[in-house]
């Protein structure tokens, strides 16, 4: 089968790892992949390594910036061009299917219904707000898709109001995981000026506003006042357009003194060693997180969580059992159920029963199993 697979980022964050990792076992599959990206980065490396062809064309991905009348009109003109691009695309690979990875590729649909090929959409999100948009793109799904794999039960029951029946099928990522070589913890340590004999906190994720940068700053300021012994590290980015968020960031560590024990390391290209450098794991999400690849890193890896219950968290983290819950109504709260994440013995027990259920529920191998039955009988 010829696919066409579209996606609206070039990083290496979840969505796109979910993405690379379908594209590679399509092709080893025997089927005849080519990837189409809106710009260049670090997937666009890892799809030559693995050689599969790549073409890059603006797909006007919608993003909250483009909420506006200029951005309106941006977004039509690049979704024109992108359709011209596409259809042609199409009929040069002799394209079966389109995979659209995301619902800010809107693109996909459009052009599987101009040319008559079969879509499957790929959808990780839960979008609340604006509420014309989560109803528009329900129809799109309904209309555009002739099947739409959702990431999570979580997301499964916010579009099945809007979809019809069998339109959806739930199916859980799961991804390759890397061990940390000998020594990563400690050589990471050193490589960020972190001491090697504090606890550390790790939080990882692209910035945005609901992700919970700032609440985990909060958090830290909060545990900061008289717990010296703990330390904290952020990795991650924010999106082109956001980097207003990295600055309130930086801003919030200087005012509030905790430069010496809050680490930003930016976009972080070895993770395992950053996962084997903490010892717990936090992701405070304000909005409801759709299914958190990096939860299952973080497990994977034998890490303890703390995590907000939103989305897809749920599906992931056994409270009391893997992890912890907390709710950012509460700070001091939140920040004191942190504690026992990261003490010593109810720490090994959370990450050895994390890294069991990662592996029992949560493999690459399920998740490959499941997409390749039905992009097939698509």
């Amino acid at each position: 089968m010829n696919i066409l697979l579209l996606h609206g980022s070039s990083d290496l964050y979840g969505a796109s790892k979910i993405f690379l990792q379908t594209a590679e076992m399509l092709q080893r599959e025997g089927h005849k992949c080519h990837v189409v990206l809106s710009g260049d980065g670090p997937l666009t490396t890892r799809l030559t390594e693995a050689g599969i062809p790549f073409s890059l064309i603006n797909l006007g991905v919608i993003r909250k910036k483009y909420y506006n009348l200029s951005g309106i009109m941006n977004r039509l003109k690049m979704l024109w061009k992108a359709s011209s691009a596409l259809q042609k695309l199409v009929k040069s690979e002799q394209t079966d299917l389109i995979f659209s990875n995301t619902t800010a590729v809107w693109i996909g649909g459009w052009v599987a219904w101009r040319t008559g090929v079969k879509h499957l959409w790929h959808v990780h999100e839960i979008i609340e707000k604006p509420f014309l948009l989560k109803r528009f793109i329900g129809y799109l799904l309904n209309r555009w898709a002739d099947k739409s794999v959702v990431v999570s039960d979580a997301v499964l029951n916010h579009w099945q109001p809007m979809v019809p029946e069998g339109k959806l099928t739930r199916i859980y990522n799961g991804i390759e995981f890397k061990e940390a070589p000998e020594g990563a913890r400690e050589r990471f340590r050193d490589k960020y000026n972190i001491p090697q004999d504090v606890k550390l906190l790790g939080m990882a994720s692209r910035i945005h506003y609901w992700k919970g940068q700032m609440e985990f700053l909060q958090i830290a300021k909060y545990l900061n006042r008289d717990r010296k012994y703990i330390h904290y590290v952020i990795a991650g980015d924010p999106y082109p357009g956001y980097e207003y968020l990295l600055d309130n960031m930086k801003q919030y560590i200087r005012e509030n003194n905790l430069e010496d024990y809050v680490h930003y390391i930016g976009f972080c290209d070895d993770m395992p060693s950053f996962y084997a450098a903490i010892d717990s794991f936090m992701l405070p999400s304000t909005g409801p997180d759709p299914f958190p690849t990096v939860l299952l890193e973080a497990m994977h890896a034998g890490k303890p969580v703390v995590c907000t219950i939103t989305g897809g968290s749920r599906e992931i983290v056994e409270k009391n059992e893997t992890g912890t819950y907390i709710s950012m109504a509460y700070m001091d709260q939140a920040a004191m159920l942190t504690l026992p994440s990261l003490d010593h013995r109810i720490a090994a027990r959370y990450g050895r029963n994390a890294k069991d259920r990662v592996e029992e529920y949560f493999t690459k191998e399920a998740y490959e199993k499941n997409m390749l039955d039905v992009i097939e009988t698509i």
